[in-house]
């Protein structure tokens, strides 16, 4: 009788710590006890406040209406880490908004956060009236593509996308109908009878964009669902993205580390680093905005790492040839500088050859070209500040 007892106070006990995780209670006391102030950015970029500033207006106006996605200020901590530091954006149905960063720069965080899978240490989001703290009616709105492939592997893909048309909710009716539909537009057909594990790599990240569009939600989340994929592949999936945005209107928030994925699928790109967003805007405006001047990059021998006296005659050939250059960084082999002026262009073949020559002992090669936005991005990422990197040189 008391084992009976003890085990009634144990599943009641449970069943009011799910019920009051699934309306988000505990998930608020846990994102308060995790939360850190994360004081205010220096230097933030006209675009981004733009971006706040607008997402500020429709919730003062409370004009859920247009935006199908809206995030203001949200923020995530581990401990004593800080992963989002505050973002703020909205994207508008049919629309995609590409988040593009290195990895460790937040894109994978901003992710969890806004499926569910982790609760937001501060700031709000919505998707139409329904808030993130509503955890069950949020969900339903989502579609989900993780970076990471979660099936069974003894069920074959027409099981599993069945399966999972069910759990969304998919009327029996129509089921059959848009398993089939799916298979078509993301070449699957020939493989629905396989088991997962007799599945490729190609197939299962196909069949992951399958089970997050199977719904037609208003809202799908993509992490990298194409990256390290085959040409055709990679084809296939912009078109089914492509294909729901067209009939249901669905907003998409893609995050990835390909900057060819990012232009190729989406209307809006947001550069993130460190868990901010440092620039957001349509491609064009990004490159108007960032993509000025030139590039000069010098591959280095590696009789010229660590020494201070190849590091002077590199610098000061450079500066002498082209004044206006500025030390950008090095990554591996790599040193580069950007120039705002050049000579004319009847000079520079000249200026580099005379630069590749005069530098011979300790460069293998001088590249010039225009600064693009994969070079903004890695600047941005990857490149360390020029007096952190260069080493002191005296005269």
């Amino acid at each position: 009788m008391m084992e009976l007892t003890v085990m009634f106070i144990e599943g009641f006990v449970c069943l009011m710590l799910l019920v009051l995780m699934e309306h988000a209670v505990m998930r608020h006391w846990f994102a308060s006890a995790n939360k850190i102030e994360v004081p205010a950015s220096m230097g933030v970029s006209p675009d981004v406040m733009a971006e706040q500033n607008y997402v500020h207006k429709v919730l003062e106006r409370h004009d859920l209406s247009k935006p199908s996605l809206l995030a203001l200020d949200l923020k995530k901590s581990y401990d004593r880490f800080v992963a989002l530091r505050g973002v703020s954006f909205h994207v508008d149905p049919g629309e995609t908004l590409a988040v593009l960063g290195m990895l460790g720069s937040g894109k994978s965080t901003l992710l969890d956060v806004l499926s569910g899978i982790q609760p937001p240490s501060g700031g709000v989001a919505y998707i139409g009236d329904v808030s993130l703290g509503d955890v069950a009616r949020w969900e339903k709105s989502i579609g989900l593509c993780p970076d990471y492939d979660a099936f069974l592997g003894r069920l074959t893909v027409r099981q599993t996308l069945t399966m999972y048309a069910y759990i969304r909710g998919v009327q029996h009716h129509s089921r059959a109908t848009l398993v089939e539909h799916l298979f078509a537009l993301l070449n699957l057909t020939d493989v629905a009878e396989d088991t997962i594990d007799n599945c490729s790599a190609s197939n299962r990240r196909k069949l992951a964009v399958a089970v997050a569009i199977v719904g037609l939600p208003p809202v799908l989340l993509l992490d990298d669902p194409a990256t390290g994929l085959d040409p055709f592949a990679k084809r296939t999936i912009y078109k089914s993205v492509q294909v729901l945005r067209q009939l249901s209107k669905s907003a998409v928030l893609l995050v990835t580390t390909s900057l060819c994925d990012a232009i190729i699928m989406s209307d809006r790109m947001a550069i993130m680093v460190d868990g901010l967003f440092r620039s957001i805007g349509p491609l064009a405006e990004l490159q108007s905005r960032h993509c000025r001047g030139f590039v000069l990059k010098l591959k280095l021998k590696p009789e010229a790492y660590g020494n201070p006296a190849a590091w002077k005659a590199v610098d000061g050939a450079v500066k002498s040839a082209l004044p206006s250059a500025a030390f950008s960084g090095q990554l591996t082999a790599f040193v580069e500088y950007e120039i705002d002026r050049l000579p004319p262009w009847n000079d520079m073949a000249r200026i580099l050859t005379d630069l590749k020559q005069h530098l011979g002992e300790y460069v293998f090669d001088v590249c010039l070209s225009e600064v693009t936005l994969e070079h903004v991005i890695l600047k941005i990422a990857k490149y360390q500040v020029a007096s952190a990197r260069v080493p002191t040189v005296t005269s």
